[in-house]
């Protein structure tokens, strides 16, 4: 079953403007099906190749001039290159095709933008089209399934996530969830340039899955895990550029009663910080505070994934004073802020904290809760 993705249009439209275009996001996204399904909706001859091949490997560091690359493409006019930033010096082979071959449009996907970027960004230097393919978003289901189905499935989704393994399948997802979290994800993460501490990486994702949503700074993660604030924030890099978590700062106007160098940490999917906490429990079977802890991960992580489908510009903070006094969710777009909180219970009544409300008179606020969300996902 195919569920069609926001950005099958946005590629479909960018196709042959004489740009490399490059796909990012974590293994079973769903990118390779995303640019087949592109492929077939273009109608046009083509290549595809695995940079996990070692096959493909080989064939693909030979392709080191335009010449190579003449006989390779022949007839086809579009290259899919899977996994690309597993190829040495994929950037300066994509030129080649970009600049010698106008009417063919070559296509990379990566699990990781610190690599692929690495490899591919200086020589690709104003020849690109970059896009993020992230797991099921709300608005992408709602879509396809219609808002009140997918409404009814939310209980599934804050316990197994979105990726498309979980949604279309319903069969042993236990086991699917695991083979994701740990065969995919960690194997992507653990084999980037720069992790010399397999451990510490773990260590470090387990702490902030159990953390979800609370405050932290690299220093008490740094004490936490007996290691350095140097490595600590690499390693949130690391995630981050792995597409496993995002980090969410703390907004200030520098009045001396707010918090400024605080963050949280959020993950992309669901099923993900569940299966990392190693608990898969029913929704039904959940106490208040576990379900408000996932409530807020979903909400400002699927608003994420609507914002990076749209290309939306919004920045995300939370806001809290000296006092404790929090407001779970801020977006700041060309000096317009706006401001929500998140309750799991659509009957209990909240107001906007009279600190916050004093200090950003004009800002508007809203309580999203467990009946109204899909205004705030669409």
């Amino acid at each position: 079953m195919y569920i069609p993705r926001t950005l099958e249009q946005t590629i479909t439209a960018d196709l042959f403007k004489q740009k490399a275009m490059i796909l990012y996001g974590p293994r079973q996204s769903g990118k390779t099906t995303l640019v087949n399904r592109v492929v077939e909706t273009a109608g046009q001859p083509s290549i595809f190749l695995n940079g996990d091949d070692r096959r493909d490997q080989e064939i693909l560091s030979h392709l080191d001039s335009s010449s190579a690359w003449n006989h390779l493409i022949g007839n086809n006019r579009i290259i899919l290159i899977d996994e690309a930033q597993k190829i040495d010096g994929i950037g300066l082979k994509t030129k080649l095709v970009v600049d010698a071959h106008k009417d063919v449009q070559i296509i990379l996907t990566g699990s990781s933008s610190f690599e692929l970027g690495n490899r591919a960004n200086e020589p690709l230097t104003g020849r690109t089209y970059v896009y993020t393919l992230l797991p099921f978003s709300f608005q992408e289901l709602a879509a396809h399934h219609g808002s009140l189905e997918e409404m009814r499935a939310l209980d599934d989704r804050l316990v197994w996530g979105s990726y498309p393994a979980l949604v279309t399948k319903a069969d042993d997802r236990a086991r699917t969830l695991a083979e994701l979290s740990e065969s995919y994800l960690f194997k992507d993460i653990l084999s980037l340039e720069g992790v010399h501490k397999p451990k510490l990486l773990k260590d470090l994702l387990h702490l902030l899955a159990l953390q979800v949503g609370s405050e932290f700074s690299a220093d008490e993660l740094a004490r936490s895990l007996k290691s350095s604030r140097i490595t600590v924030e690499k390693y949130l890099t690391v995630l981050e550029q792995a597409f496993i978590i995002f980090t969410v700062g703390a907004y200030s106007t520098n009045e001396r009663t707010e918090i400024k160098k605080r963050r949280k940490a959020y993950f992309y999917d669901s099923g993900i910080l569940n299966a990392l906490r190693e608990d898969t429990t029913p929704l039904s079977m959940r106490s208040g505070p576990d379900i408000g802890h996932l409530w807020e991960n979903y909400l400002i992580s699927e608003r994420k994934k609507l914002l990076v489908n749209q290309s939306f510009g919004p920045k995300q903070y939370f806001w809290r004073n000296t006092n404790g006094v929090e407001v779970d969710y801020l977006e700041v777009h060309q000096g317009t802020i706006s401001s929500w909180e998140f309750k799991w219970n659509a009957k209990r009544p909240t107001a906007i904290p009279s600190a916050f409300a004093t200090l950003y008179p004009n800002v508007p606020f809203e309580v999203i809760d467990s009946v109204n969300y899909p205004s705030f996902l669409l």
